[in-house]
């Protein structure tokens, strides 16, 4: 998914003006109602969302906050507008009922009713689950759960329909949590993003003296500074660590100081200016050549490369003009994670919260 909204190219300009429309009106949603309390249905209500339309794992999460419930003896009810629903039924309910038999769905744009009604045909019913609940402040809940891809475009981009936002990207902070893709294997290949809480998480690489050299504007030097080993990119990535990788794969190196490789190909400068770290960044050399250079530092109007000691300075549209997104990081892994393991890491963050919100 790249930062551009659903619109074509041709139609930016109304994009941009639907965007401010669009924007203004989630602003005074949001006022109104941080101004009231949301609706008590009876039972605790924990709300899985998202800021960004497109694919963030909802599905795969909320089924297994809802078999979590039920291993704890709860019985829950899953709570949904459904697209396009008619007599309770929708394809998102619909799946649901495949994959959960024994649990209810509640459906309908007024959630409020849905899951009373719920509750009065299911009487066991304690906890509800609300799917796509992040923008339905209508509903008081116990625990908010916003789940953010970090290494997606949209992220760093506009509201809709000049972007992909459906909340400002500050929004997760109104959340108790902001929770790991449930279907993103952590740290695997370009694939599959990285979770935004593995990338937040991660204690700040520690900075490294800045050269005393100037640095230099000149981009024709880009081919003859930067470095075509990307091997020896990781290398230098990992020395802002503290870490230092002998000969030998970096990223299967790297492992035993509790560091993971991430590499991704959909970057963005919000993206990189939301990490907040060191990243290596792949570039085009004017010959066409792959060369690689860490980013140091990104201003409003330049950016910092550094391969080896020495710096270039270049300005956003040349860097832009140069990168296609690709770009790689580390991130510090959580004790017992192995690769692929996205299962164990889901259950190691969702487990506190829930208990913390279903005591």
């Amino acid at each position: 998914m790249s930062a551009r909204g659903p619109l074509p190219p041709v139609l930016a300009p109304v994009a941009h003006v639907a965007a401010l429309g669009y924007a203004l009106g989630v602003r005074v949603h949001g006022a109104w109602w941080a101004a009231r309390r949301g609706a008590d249905v009876g039972v605790p209500v924990i709300s899985v969302g998202n800021v960004s339309a497109g694919g963030t794992g909802k599905t795969p999460f909320v089924r297994w906050v809802v078999e979590a419930l039920r291993h704890a003896g709860r019985s829950p009810v899953i709570a949904m507008r459904g697209y396009r629903a008619h007599a309770g039924r929708s394809d998102e309910a619909e799946e649901y009922r495949a994959m959960l038999p024994e649990v209810p769905c509640a459906v309908g744009a007024d959630r409020v009713r849905a899951i009373a009604a719920a509750r009065a045909a299911h009487p066991s019913i304690d906890c509800a689950v609300l799917d796509d609940g992040f923008q339905h402040r209508r509903v008081a809940r116990a625990l908010d759960v916003v789940l953010v891809d970090a290494t997606n475009p949209a992220i760093g981009g506009a509201m809709l329909p000049a972007g992909w936002l459906r909340e400002p990207a500050s929004s997760p902070a109104l959340a108790e949590a902001v929770a790991p893709p449930a279907s993103a294997p952590v740290g695997a290949p370009a694939s599959a993003p990285a979770p935004a809480s593995a990338i937040a998480s991660a204690p700040a690489p520690v900075p490294q003296p800045a050269p005393a050299s100037a640095a230099l504007d000149d981009p024709a030097t880009l081919a003859t500074l930067a470095l075509a080993d990307e091997a020896q990119a990781w290398r230098e990535l990992a020395l802002r660590w503290n870490v230092a990788i002998g000969e030998g794969e970096p990223c299967t190196a790297v492992r035993q100081a509790g560091l993971a490789c991430f590499r991704s190909g959909g970057g963005s400068l919000g993206l990189l200016r939301g990490l907040s770290r060191p990243v290596l960044l792949v570039l085009r050399a004017d010959d066409g050549r792959r060369v690689h250079a860490l980013l140091v530092a990104l201003g409003d109007d330049a950016a910092t490369l550094q391969a080896g000691r020495t710096p270039l300075r270049l300005a956003l549209p040349e860097l832009a003009r140069r990168w296609r997104g690709e770009y790689g990081t580390y991130w510090r892994v959580p004790p017992g994670w192995a690769p692929g393991d996205s299962a164990g890491l889901v259950r190691q963050w969702a487990e506190p919260h829930l208990a913390r919100a279903l005591p």
